[in-house]
């Protein structure tokens, strides 16, 4: 029996393969814990179409990185002002969040927070930031300046 997987199953299959699997262990098991769904003509087309729109999505979201990162390289950095001591030790430390934030409000494009991946920054300074999602990584500059 052809079975579409719903969630991962060790040893069995993926979420979203399509594979034989005996009638008995798909019925019995995989079909009541809703692991997986019996793979009819309809549910494929479902499948299909499901991984037609994940691919747009996808496409969208890398038009869009790219947009920011060249947003970005015409500024030339990313500038943030914070609250430091006179040592320049920053009283809170910057977080993907604050950066994300801070990218949005320089380049009005919105940018999810786990794209980003930074070191800890904790002192005034440049930094190398990476924005990475599933298909392309790009890196930037952002200088942490003493603000008000």
């Amino acid at each position: 029996m052809k079975v579409i997987f719903l969630k991962d199953v060790k040893k069995k299959g993926l979420k979203g393969e399509i594979k034989d699997i005996s009638e008995g262990y798909a019925r019995n098991f995989l079909i009541p814990q809703k692991l997986a769904i019996e793979a009819s003509p309809e549910a494929l087309r479902k499948i299909d179409s499901l991984n037609k729109g994940k691919e747009i999505h996808e496409k969208n979201e890398d038009a869009k990185l790219e947009n920011f990162i060249k947003k970005i390289e015409q500024q030339g950095s990313v500038v943030m002002e914070v609250k430091a001591n006179e040592k320049g030790v920053l009283f809170q430390k910057i977080s993907n969040k604050d950066i994300a934030n801070q990218t949005q409000k320089q380049t009005s494009l919105e940018i999810p927070e786990s794209y980003f991946k930074s070191p800890e920054i904790k002192e005034l300074g440049g930094y190398e930031i990476s924005v990475k999602n599933k298909n392309s990584e790009y890196k930037f500059n952002l200088k942490v300046v003493k603000g008000k």
